[in-house]
């Protein structure tokens, strides 16, 4: 579909047709006064218009993707149509101008067509030119930059407001022309736009060369960014080479995929810096940074930066932290009112969902918008707030890598905790605990065996005064599902006490005011459904879609409920491909719709003879489609753990989370303030603790052996 303001699209080529047919009648009238023989002008050929060779031209890549031949010099925002539409305006002007001493024995037949001709010619040329400036306005116009140093080429458009960088194939680039062209028509215009574009990489990647170079960040230059370049690099290379024998696969392609995109981010600088070298040196001005400087991507022997300090690093992180959040203070409060306070990754990345879905509902209202302009400007508002409160989850996570780097190193005594608890630790860990918090698959049970000591170490701690809690990341069942399961194994506790994630999917959505009006597509099993149903939100699907099979036939479209505002995922020993396309319908076409995570487990405990797939690989198969990371409400998201001390106003620092995977469970307490305890009756081994990052406070068998303390 064309745009109305796309010099391309039909509406110009309407009035083209009506200028050249009203020129055509002008010369059949005049023809038929004088004679076939009578030659009243020239068409115009391909290399001139009655003695004017035509304007030059350069080829460009639209903002559509397509590629447009735009004149050069002084109307250089016409696209290629407008050179077309000028040669059918001009001939109807010459059709009348240049004939006056042949039409004089048929001045009726002129008057009669000819006027009429020359009114819809001038139209149609007065609507392509302001539509043409329109179009420029509206962010329709592209400029052609020079290639970035990794082969590529960027074009720069004034889109929505502001300057935006898109990559393109050189192929593409130079249809049309001979050689690619780096000598701008307008060299201060493309310092500025280069300006825009360095501006934004910058703010895009402030935080990771904060983080990297600490206060060397300021007054950024390209010696210093490559600088930061080369220590990303050889992070990526580590993290690649530990993801080979990692024990958990899946955290650690996660941590590489993290380290690629910092790359990509200083990347996006380095690239942004050479081009405005170019476009200082085609202004005649003297380059900020020398143009001699070359890309550099092996490391350097005297680049130092806060990687090689984890304390530094994780200092600069906090820093980045800080200043992320002082910038974003007013948008964040703007959307969570005041739980902007205490700010957690959860809550950050619940206001980055609500302004995403901001994000599409102002595209889709600039689509119609009457003054396009002014939709652009909202728009490029809303990203605005969307970049700033990214910055503030990639500060937030990248403080964690730098916690984890930390942890790394060991504790206090600079050595990774190995040894179990002794007797004496073990005692001042109960005496300045007043809340344990446990998780259940691994530490309580395995399956649905309950662990040996288990029941007697619970009486005990309740006996000392110690209130517990169990927070278990299973969705298959609600807490009275898992109420049940407790009695069942001979274990008093109470229905309060109990934290699944599918809790924590219904408690979230109440959190955000889920529309009454919209409904929940659910991937799971009926723990998710039940306790959706306590808080009175619509939900569709879950063991109902079970044995749902897709017949693919020509022509078949799966239909999708339009009123589906949110899809969550948990665990489905029933997952299909039904389930698959519905989810990715929901998220993909239905406008703001969620994406929620019980959790991302790799494997879990369905029987205590093996390990079984988790719902990582569930929430794995939406992301693949849907490109969309989701809003995990599960460990080690600090939303469970909130939620228990806002309702039972408990300090924190006065809890001790206990667990047996560390990065679900111990990261849970390390992210979010407590102290944490590792158990050996579940996931991990001392050979996979060995292996991980993840430093927990205290090393003991299985809690049963806190009952010496009953001794």
């Amino acid at each position: 579909m064309h745009s109305p303001y796309d010099v391309n699209g039909s509406t110009t080529q309407k009035y083209f047709v009506l200028s050249a047919m009203a020129a055509g009648f002008v010369a059949l009238s005049l023809l038929a006064s004088h004679g076939a023989s009578t030659t009243l002008f020239q068409s115009p050929t391909a290399s001139s218009v009655n003695g004017v060779h035509p304007t030059p031209v350069t080829s460009v890549i639209s903002p559509r993707g397509v590629a447009a031949r735009i004149p050069r010099g002084a109307h250089a925002t016409r696209h290629s149509s407008a050179s077309e539409d000028a040669h059918a305006t001009e001939s109807a002007i010459l059709a009348v101008a240049s004939a006056p001493q042949q039409v004089a024995s048929s001045f009726v037949n002129v008057l009669l067509l000819g006027i009429p001709a020359l009114v819809v010619a001038a139209f149609a040329h007065l609507h392509r030119r302001s539509h043409t400036r329109v179009a420029m306005a509206a962010g329709y116009g592209t400029l052609p930059l020079p290639a970035d140093p990794f082969g590529a080429g960027y074009t720069v458009g004034a889109q929505h407001g502001a300057y935006s960088t898109r990559l393109y194939s050189s192929a593409s680039a130079n249809v049309g022309t001979t050689q690619r062209s780096t000598n701008l028509d307008d060299p201060e215009g493309a310092l500025k736009a280069a300006n825009a574009v360095l501006d934004r990489a910058l703010d895009r990647a402030e935080v990771i060369l904060m983080w990297v170079l600490g206060s060397e960040a300021n007054d950024m230059t390209l010696e210093k960014a490559q600088r930061a370049l080369n220590t990303i690099e050889d992070l990526v290379r580590t993290r690649r080479e530990a993801a080979t024998v990692a024990a958990d696969p899946v955290q650690a392609a996660a941590l590489v995929e993290k380290a690629e995109k910092k790359r990509q981010l200083i990347g996006n600088v380095i690239s942004a810096m050479k081009l405005r070298e170019e476009a200082e040196l085609a202004c005649g001005s003297q380059p900020v940074q020398s143009a001699s400087v070359v890309w550099r991507p092996a490391h350097t022997a005297s680049a130092t930066t806060n990687l090689s300090d984890p304390e530094a690093a994780f200092n600069a992180a906090t820093a980045a932290l800080d200043k992320a959040l002082d910038r974003a203070e007013v948008i964040l409060t703007w959307v969570l009112g005041s739980e902007a306070k205490g700010m957690t990754l959860e809550k950050a990345q619940r206001a980055l969902t609500s302004v995403e879905n901001l994000v599409r509902e102002r595209r889709e209202g600039a689509r119609l918008a009457a003054d396009p302009v002014q939709a652009a400007a909202l728009v490029e508002k809303a990203e605005k707030k969307q970049q700033l409160i990214s910055s503030v989850i990639d500060a937030m996570r990248l403080k964690e890598d730098a916690e984890l780097a930390l942890r790394q190193q060991g504790t206090s005594n600079g050595a990774k905790r190995s040894a179990l608890i002794t007797e004496a630790e073990k005692k001042a860990l109960v005496d300045k605990t007043d809340v344990f918090v446990f998780d259940c698959d691994g530490v309580i049970w395995k399956g649905d065996k309950l662990i040996d000591g288990v029941p007697e170490t619970l009486d005990m701690l309740k006996a000392m005064g110690k209130r517990m809690f169990f927070v278990t990341n299973n969705s298959t069942k609600s807490r009275k599902g898992y109420l049940k399961k407790f009695q069942s194994l001979g274990l008093k506790v109470e229905a309060n006490e109990i934290y699944s994630s599918s809790y924590a999917a219904a408690a979230y959505l109440q959190s955000i005011d889920f529309p009454k009006d919209k409904k929940v597509y659910v991937i799971g099993e009926v723990g998710i459904q039940e306790e959706l149903d306590l808080v009175g939100i619509r939900h569709i699907g879950g063991p109902a879609d079970a044995g749902k099979v897709v017949e693919l036939t020509p022509g078949l479209a799966l239909d999708h409920d339009k009123d589906v505002a949110a899809v969550v995922v948990g665990f489905d020993r029933y997952f299909n491909y039904h389930k698959i396309q519905t989810a990715q319908l929901c998220i993909n076409e239905n406008p703001g719709c969620m994406f929620i995570a019980t959790n991302t487990d790799a494997v879990t405990h369905l029987t205590d003879a093996q390990e079984w797939a988790g719902n990582g690989s569930m929430v794995g198969c939406i992301k693949g489609c849907t490109n969309r990371e989701p809003t995990v409400v599960g460990k080690p998201s600090g939303f469970m753990l909130d939620n228990i001390a806002k309702t039972f106003s408990i300090d924190k620092s006065k809890i001790c989370m206990v667990g047996d995977r560390l990065d679900t469970d111990i990261l849970f307490g390390q992210h979010n303030g407590t102290n944490t305890m590792l158990v050996f009756t579940g996931v991990t081994t001392p050979e996979t603790l060995a292996k991980s990052p993840v430093n927990p406070d205290n090393l003991i068998p299985g809690i049963a052996d806190l009952l010496t303390l009953k001794r």
